[in-house]
């Protein structure tokens, strides 16, 4: 059971991203941040060797969360899983592709940049000086339209509308 949590936790992202992570963001830090993992791993093992022992029955955290807190809690449990082991492969995939590039590269095979580079990505790189005057320019262009920029919090709350009534609904279910 210890070994399914780490596995699951850590995955093959473990191999992919590391050394560029390290290369190029954390340094020597990255010794104190698989140490983290390693402590966050070893809870997550015994949450479910609990849960295990509670509720003997096959399955995983959908399981769990079905017998214990009801299939609503179950439901919303089983589709972050599916969200997060989406966004796992997500991660492999991003990691495998750099591999793939290297290797083509190596062999003599030129892929072009239109192809081989993420789609999406142009604005992420934007410096934070470019931030600054896309959003002084969202600003003036919501000014320009007659709407007053001091009431955009209203338009947001107005929009946050549902999630609180959901989150209230679920905890008046939940009591």
């Amino acid at each position: 059971m210890t070994a399914l949590g780490i596995g699951a936790i850590i995955g093959t992202g473990i191999f992919v991203l590391t050394g560029t992570v390290a290369a190029q963001n954390a340094g020597p830090a990255v010794v104190l941040s698989f140490i983290l993992a390693g402590f966050a791993s070893i809870f997550a093992a015994l949450c479910y060797s609990e849960f295990a022992s509670l509720v003997p029955m096959a399955g995983s955290a959908y399981t769990y969360g079905y017998a214990t807190l009801g299939e609503l809690i179950a439901w919303i449990i089983g589709w972050d899983l599916i969200l997060e082991y989406a966004v796992g492969a997500i991660t492999v995939a991003i990691g495998w592709s750099g591999y793939v590039g290297s290797f083509l590269r190596d062999v003599g095979v030129n892929i072009p940049p239109a192809i081989a580079a993420a789609r999406g990505t142009e604005l992420i790189a934007v410096p934070g000086q470019g931030w600054v005057t896309v959003t002084t320019q969202l600003l003036e262009h919501i000014k320009a339209t007659g709407v007053d920029p001091t009431t955009l919090p209203h338009v947001t709350a107005i929009f946050n509308l549902p999630a609180i009534i959901i989150i209230a609904i679920v905890t008046t279910l939940l009591e």
